[in-house]
């Protein structure tokens, strides 16, 4: 079955193009007043994505994270990638996000415990993020932002 999300018309908030998603992939929309803000949102929506129960996450330990890129479209996608880079491979969930610097380089903190598979419902396994399906621009003194994640 297909599942829609929208993406904004290039240069405009409104209104919205509508794109189909493929089975083996799932979207993140994200809009946000500022860049920190944005990234905080769509970490926020990953991990809503992969844990069904994300409220049972329980802020346990800050991992610290930076990421450095040519334009804020590559630390955006890094940003994502690592955060899954550190859910598939060590296995952490993280409830909260916390950006504080933000250009071509962020630092940040992630929130969060190791995953336990007795309390965490997994909703879906996420490999990585389409670096050719994003969308990131601001329009009108916000940041909007669409991504397809492959699955």
């Amino acid at each position: 079955m297909m599942s829609a999300f929208t993406l904004p018309l290039k240069g405009l908030l409104r209104p919205m193009a509508e794109l189909f998603a493929a089975p083996d992939s799932w979207a993140i929309h994200a809009e946000a007043d500022d860049f920190a803000s944005l990234l905080e949102q769509s970490a926020s929506q990953l991990f809503s994505r992969l844990v069904s129960n994300l409220d049972d996450v329980r802020p346990e330990f800050v991992e610290q994270i930076m990421i450095c890129g040519c334009d804020r479209q590559q630390v955006f996608v890094e940003w994502l990638q690592e955060l899954l880079m550190l859910y598939n491979d060590q296995k952490l969930v993280f409830c909260e996000f916390i950006v504080d610097e933000v250009g071509d380089y962020i630092q940040a903190s992630a929130i969060g415990e190791p995953l336990d598979p007795v309390r965490h419902i997994i909703q879906q396994q996420i490999q990585g993020v389409n670096f050719r399906s994003v969308i990131l621009e601001k329009c009108d003194q916000r940041w909007l932002a669409d991504v397809r994640l492959e699955v």
